[in-house]
């Protein structure tokens, strides 16, 4: 059809911002207003607010007020309004005139070209009480039709006109089911293969369909009708396709197989039905759907299903549950999944696997007041896995028990197998317990555990011994990846991340940002990172790359005080750790990375001790003798390669050192300096080292005080081997390191003072 455009003229005003000699006239194209014709036929299609015609394979639908067709001729569009006065099957349309040879006519007209009803998808499908088709959406485009004038939604004018029609279909599932069943809440058609489109573009395919409901009481025949739109293309099932039409139904949900003998096809353009009788349904149990097997996960979608978690987990067998809601648990005393041991078996110590995925949700206000209770945490006594969720403001009050928000104790002696936790984050929650408490977990001990991208953020741990920001006392198993925020109380064995380590591996492990508050007296054994690094038959714990900083220690009352670590013993390795920015307020045996320090090689591990590690910026307070800004008190350890540029102050107590506060026997110091302020009134203070008390076991070599107000050591034994050291300000840090035969690899002589570690 060709069609003209009409042209009006005007003046422009005298007025305008730039004068002119005379006023000019100029064109502007306005396209006239015109009226097209549009009918429908009586079957064979759908649209909002329809019923079904008797006899009819589609929905009978009418034209409505404020409806709207736009037409597209490749270019531009233009968006019709029906007027008023129009017939249930033919109306009127008025909208300004557009010309073209191929057009795109489309409804609704909010949608104004045929490439975006082409992208358009269908998920989050919901119908509001039982039997309601006012959640169905019609939408239809006749592409590339030579006319608008005066036309039918029909493949029949499409075709005499040159093009196609393309329109949504819809699925009507009744269902009858179990006389048990009050509500229904979802209702999915899910294929053993992508045969669904899940949109109208036809690359769009899902495994799946799914329509939720609300406001659904079932009555006496116990019969749900759904309606939900399906996509302009057909979906077609093969003959042998596996089927089956699952049904949420408050704390029940209901499973119904169909297996086609021949091809079917829900088809565009069509109401499809899906019938199910109640004979039937089998039950999936009380979650959502599935089986609890990993290829059929239990799916758990509201606080009740959670809770039955602790009932469908069994005696060595891995059951499995996804997450796919999140939930808030207020209100409920949760009870931990594996927390009772089976008194009549020895051999079945709370021997319960979980495989729990959160799938990116979050479970808030988890709540345990009930003291008694054994490991108060979300799983009690974990074998199995964790992943990908979030506990947020959980609560627990854990009395002398083990606890932790996610797991009180991971594995058993028994090692039954290990526990993967992975991308789980504990955040604004409180935990309070005697002992063995971490917000992460209480305790971990069998040996294949494993912890990656694992988190606590903005929570609060009450304890005594063996507290910390993420585990109370970790006995084996890796840390990758994992971090603690938190503020801690404790009186024994307390650390931002651990309280207590035996021979577990940390890799790029933190604690930031948090407060440690320790107010026994004696050696408590507390840190910014662990508490107490021990060992096992002279092996101890790796930790590599992990750090502590802008942390605030405040353990005045206690010994053996470290911004990493309290205590480090044999066998245990420390590998480009740092604190930085961190204050400590100390007593006896208080340094900026370790209070006491033992670690060094032993038989079973040659490469112990402390390597490339430091400690930058930050202040130590001592109430006590011992401090030292990277050392309190080391004793057959091993330390190399290491700095401190910490600020020190040991009041008139005795041993104050940059680098170490009193080195006793068997220590072997080498290529380290010393570069912070060192303030005490004692006789024992050195730039580097307050005394040297150790034999000719005792090493301090090629080190640097980087100060000119002190000596090097304040007090050096005569038997002691204190040689080729500097003690001054002359030139620069890293000529007098060069001078003394610093590796160059491991240390950058161009780089500024506190970064010439590499």
């Amino acid at each position: 059809m060709k069609t003209r455009y009409y042209f009006i003229s005007a003046v422009l005003l005298p007025f305008a911002l730039f004068s002119c000699n005379k006023a000019e006239e100029a064109t502007i194209e306005v396209a006239p207003t015109i009226t097209i014709h549009a009918n429908i036929p009586s079957d064979n299609a759908t649209k909002v607010a329809a019923v079904v015609p008797e006899g009819g394979k589609g929905l009978d639908w009418n034209w409505e007020t404020g409806d709207q067709i736009a037409v597209n001729n490749g270019k531009t569009a233009s968006v019709f309004d029906i007027r008023s006065g129009f017939e249930p099957k033919a109306a009127s349309f008025t909208g300004k005139l557009i010309e073209g040879d191929a057009f795109s006519i489309l409804y609704p007209g909010t949608i104004t070209s045929y490439s975006a009803m082409q992208a358009m998808t269908l998920t989050d499908q919901q119908q509001v009480g039982n039997d309601v088709k006012t959640q169905l959406k019609y939408f239809a485009a006749m592409n590339n039709v030579d006319d608008y004038n005066n036309f039918e939604f029909s493949q029949e004018w499409a075709a005499a006109h040159g093009g196609t029609l393309s329109q949504c279909g819809v699925v009507r599932f009744e269902l009858t089911l179990p006389a048990e069943t009050q509500v229904v809440n979802r209702i999915t058609l899910k294929a053993g293969a992508p045969v669904f489109h899940n949109g109208n573009s036809a690359e769009a395919v899902t495994d799946e369909i799914t329509i939720g409901l609300s406001e659904v009481t079932l009555g006496a025949d116990k019969t749900v009708i759904a309606w939900m739109n399906t996509s302009w293309n057909d979906d077609k099932i093969p003959a042998g396709t596996a089927l089956t039409v699952s049904v949420a139904a408050g704390d029940l949900s209901w499973n119904a197989d169909i297996t086609p003998a021949a091809d079917k096809t829900i088809k565009a353009g069509y109401v499809n039905k899906i019938t199910v009788g109640e004979s039937q349904w089998v039950s999936g149990g009380r979650y959502a759907e599935g089986s609890g097997t990993e290829e059929d996960p239990w799916i758990i979608k509201t606080p009740a299903q959670l809770t039955y978690m602790r009932d469908d987990i069994a005696s060595k067998e891995l059951r499995y549950f996804k997450l796919e809601a999140d939930l808030n648990m207020e209100g409920i005393e949760w009870v931990p999944l594996n927390n009772v041991n089976d008194p009549s078996d020895e051999t079945k110590a709370y021997d319960k696997f979980v495989y729990f995925d959160g799938a990116g949700h979050t479970i808030s206000n988890l709540t345990i007041t009930n003291t008694e209770v054994a490991y108060p945490s979300f799983a009690g006594v974990l074998y199995g896995t964790i992943k990908n969720v979030t506990f947020n403001q959980a609560n627990i009050n854990a009395g002398n028990n083990k606890a932790g928000v996610v797991a009180g104790y991971v594995g058993t002696s028994q090692a039954y197998t290990g526990s993967t936790i992975i991308n789980v984050t504990v955040k604004n929650s409180e935990i309070t317990a005697s002992r063995h408490v971490g917000a992460f977990v209480g305790q971990v001990v069998t040996k294949d555990s494993y912890f990656e991208n694992c988190h606590v953020q903005n929570s609060t741990v009450n304890g005594a011994e063996y507290a910390a920001g993420f585990a109370g006392y970790i006995q084996d198993g890796k840390f990758v990846n994992c971090s603690a925020e938190a503020t801690i109380s404790g009186t024994k064995h307390v650390g931002g991340f651990v309280g207590k380590t035996e021979v577990p591996v940390f890799e790029a492990c933190s604690f930031e940002g948090g407060v440690i508050t320790v107010s026994a007296t004696g050696s408590n054994q507390s840190g910014g990172f662990v508490g107490y690094a021990g060992k096992v038959d002279n092996v101890g714990a790796q930790f590599n790359k992990c750090y502590v900083k802008n942390a605030s220690l405040k353990m005045s009352s206690g010994q053996r005080i470290g911004g990493f670590t309290g205590q480090a013993d044999l066998g245990t390795i420390f590998f480009k750790c740092y604190v930085k920015d961190t204050d400590i307020e100390g007593a006896t045996n208080t340094g900026g990375f370790v209070g006491v320090d033992y670690a060094t090689p032993s038989d079973l591990v040659p490469e112990g001790g402390i390597y490339q590690c430091y400690v930058d910026g930050g202040s130590l307070t001592a109430s006590n003798a011992n401090p030292g800004g990277f050392v309190g008190y080391p004793e057959k350890a091993t330390i190399k390669n290491c700095f401190s540029t910490m600020n020190v102050n040991g009041g008139s107590f005795a041993c104050v050192g940059g680098f170490i506060g009193i080195c006793k026997k068997n220590v072997t110091v080498q290529y380290c300096y010393a570069a912070g302020t060192v303030e005490g009134s004692a006789a024992t203070v050195g730039g580097f080292v307050g005394r040297v008390d150790g034999d000719a076991t005792s090493h301090i070599n090629s080190c640097i005080a980087w100060t000119s107000a002190l000596p090097f050591s304040g007090q050096t034994a005569a038997t002691a081997d204190v040689t080729n050291n500097y003690c001054g300000t002359e030139g620069t840090l890293s000529a007098r390191a060069a001078e003394l035969g610093w590796d160059p690899t491991i240390w950058n002589f161009n780089a500024t003072l506190r970064s010439i570690l590499r």
